[in-house]
């Protein structure tokens, strides 16, 4: 949904991959009002092709009240464009 594409349009954008490695690179955690960020740097490779781009995830802190989907890390946004 954060993507902003439908999720046929997600597929389609992403189907073109056959045996994709990913390799996250070494990245930085900063700490917010109430949440823990950490964006990376990111390398998948499909062949020959090559996409490059970072991977900010995000967490909410251990505070009370929170739920087990607010505390567990997801994908915050991405600068991946296959």
């Amino acid at each position: 949904a954060r993507s902003g594409l439908s999720e046929t349009d997600f597929a389609a954008r992403w189907s073109g991959l056959h045996y994709p490695k990913v390799v996250p690179g070494k990245g930085q955690s900063e700490g917010t009002a109430g949440s823990t960020y950490y964006t990376a740097p990111v390398t998948i490779t499909d062949g020959k092709r090559v996409i490059t781009g970072e991977v900010v995830m995000r967490r909410v802190n251990d505070v009370e009240g929170a739920t087990p989907e607010q505390l567990r890390w997801h994908i915050e946004s991405t600068t991946l464009i296959p």
